[in-house]
């Protein structure tokens, strides 16, 4: 009986640890579980998204670009991507603007696959000699319109842009994209 006693004497300051571990584990479990999982994003998409090419396709004030983006499967599992509606771009080293596209009338985008040509002559002569269209793997071709960027011809533009997870639709890669915008000559 008095081992008893002993023991209880002998052990408060474990008891007390315990359950003060107890707390803090499930304190940080909550507080973990309630992160943002944006904090969490991966480093790498798990496509493969590369710039095609960008024009002037406003052939009277210059005004109005079109850029394609090749998009590919890195897993095929993971492909098609889910396209994202927002955009951040500069003209010629102007001020970011951000872009929520569709809900603004100077941007939009079309997604396209390997029948371009029957569905937009425009875009198919503008990617037929930069995208190989007879690809057996899976690919997409993204066709984002800027209309009256500005009020002078266009030459350069920065892009910041990233397409969602297919299998994480909480997770978004951007990658920012430089390039020098063509004119377009029908």
């Amino acid at each position: 009986m008095q081992n008893m006693s002993t023991n209880k004497t002998r052990y408060p300051i474990a008891i007390k640890l315990r359950y003060s571990l107890m707390r803090f584990s499930v304190l940080l479990l909550i507080l973990w579980g309630s992160l943002p999982t944006s904090t969490w994003a991966q480093d790498a998409p798990s496509y493969n998204m590369r710039f095609v090419t960008a024009n002037v396709i406003d052939t009277v004030d210059g005004k109005d670009v079109i850029v394609f983006f090749h998009v590919s499967a890195a897993k095929a599992k993971d492909f098609p991507p889910v396209v994202s509606m927002r955009v951040m771009y500069s003209v010629d080293g102007s001020e970011v603007t951000k872009a929520s596209i569709g809900r603004t009338d100077n941007v939009s985008i079309i997604a396209f696959d390997r029948g371009i040509e029957g569905k937009s002559k425009l875009g198919y002569s503008l990617v037929k000699d930069k995208v190989d269209l007879n690809d057996k793997a899976d690919f997409m071709l993204l066709a984002i319109f800027f209309k009256d960027l500005t009020r002078k011809p266009i030459s350069d533009m920065a892009i910041t842009y990233g397409l969602w997870e297919k299998r994480n639709t909480e997770v978004r890669v951007e990658k920012e994209y430089k390039f020098h915008v063509e004119n377009y000559v029908p």
